[in-house]
């Protein structure tokens, strides 16, 4: 976990909250320690297999990245890396084949496992079709686009006429084509992840500025500010341009089609 591939990296040009005329439309935020981002190939071009050269921190993130390079291009890339992954492995990837049956695509996996063994590759990491996943197993990075923090997963319920129904991290259930490509496991998580923040420092570092509590003002500053001593604001929580800060629905957008359980909306979870 040294420097990261300078390849593979473009500055990230801090905004500081403001807008394109200066102005702060996003409150609290500035200032912080320089960043790259990462340019990542969430699916990798397929019928190629991988050598894992690398296992990277990423600040933008919770998971780690794995610098991979291509067998037959020698092309490198950035890309998600999952749990028991190591530098050395090996990511297959695979393109096309979702119409495959599971005895058929977990026939092909076995014998080329046991090829790759043979050569001295080790078993390899999948990123295979949707369809080509056992049922029950773990899977991330969905069509490059579900499922991506550290330590999330998602699970294969059931597969029916091209589909498959896949239980997501947040408790949502849904149905998603059978040919999208998804890795199998679960993204390694790396150490930020779920760490207290224990100073200032620690938040300032980060890029999140101070934030002053609204009946800590005067009434001309927030609807909060203001009364003799301590008050609590005498209303519930509003911004500080008096819209409701907790618990109002923002917006009333149908589920899609596909949506079997849908996952719970913040202002749901605050009733229950």
């Amino acid at each position: 976990m040294g420097a990261s591939w300078k390849g593979g990296t473009v500055t990230k040009v801090p905004t500081g909250g403001r807008n394109h005329t200066g102005q702060i439309t996003v409150r609290h935020h500035g200032g912080g320690v320089k960043r790259k981002l990462r340019k990542i190939t969430w699916v990798l071009p397929g019928k190629q297999r991988y050598e894992v050269e690398a296992i990277e921190y990423d600040p933008n993130r919770t998971a780690y990245l794995a610098l991979v390079r291509s067998e037959k291009t020698q092309e490198r890339a950035y890309t998600l890396a999952t749990e028991g992954m190591k530098v050395g492995g090996s990511i297959y990837s695979v393109e096309g084949g979702s119409d495959w049956s599971e005895d058929e695509s977990q026939e092909f996996m076995k014998r080329l496992e046991k090829r790759w063994e043979e050569q001295g590759y080790g078993v390899p990491s999948w990123m295979v079709p949707l369809g080509w996943v056992p049922m029950g197993m773990e899977v991330c990075n969905i069509n490059g686009k579900w499922i991506r923090s550290g330590g999330s997963g998602g699970k294969i319920l059931e597969k029916r006429d091209g589909r498959v129904l896949v239980a997501m991290p947040s408790g949502e259930v849904r149905w998603m084509k059978a040919d999208w490509t998804a890795q199998m496991g679960i993204p390694q998580t790396n150490m930020k992840a779920g760490q207290p923040i224990g100073k200032a420092g620690i938040a300032r570092r980060r890029g999140i500025r101070p934030s002053v509590r609204g009946v800590a003002m005067n009434p001309v500053d927030h609807p909060h500010g203001g009364g003799e001593g301590r008050s609590s604001g005498g209303r519930p929580s509003v911004t500080p341009w008096g819209k409701p800060a907790h618990g109002k629905p923002t917006r009333a957008k149908a589920w899609h089609p596909w949506v079997v359980t849908p996952r719970q909306r913040a202002w749901q979870k605050k009733k229950a």
